[in-house]
């Protein structure tokens, strides 16, 4: 999808499993089971990726980032790790970072994200 300002895109993968839990007063649970979230430039070029891909899609099981060649200084190819990166939370991200030229479309989307846990790394 196109970011507002910039001519930024972003696209996002997202697995997910839901579990019976057993309990009446929550009945499932929702696990992440692997993330690609991903900033494109207006040529449709990798900016930055957070991925988490434990089942699969490589050797790199952790949650990681990738930085793209812009830099010149670090392959694209290299798995600099993280933590576990709520999507929500890597929003905030490029809304907050004043090196990250996106602009939000609506007044209280630093509500709409603290309610979907921007702040908790626990996906």
């Amino acid at each position: 999808m196109r970011l507002s300002g910039e001519r930024l895109y972003l696209d996002v993968y997202y697995g997910f499993r839901i579990l019976e839990t057993g309990s009446e007063l929550e009945p499932f649970r929702v696990t992440t089971t692997e993330y690609f979230y991903t900033l494109l430039d207006r040529n449709h070029r990798e900016l930055l990726a957070y991925h988490f891909h434990p089942n699969g899609a490589g050797w790199c099981t952790y949650p990681h980032l990738h930085v793209g060649t812009a830099s010149g200084l670090i392959d694209n190819k290299a798995h600099l790790i993280t933590g576990l990166v709520a999507l929500p939370a890597f929003v905030r991200m490029l809304i907050e970072d004043p090196a990250i030229p996106v602009v939000a479309l609506r007044s209280d989307w630093a509500r709409t994200l603290a309610e979907e846990g921007d702040r908790d790394a626990n996906i």
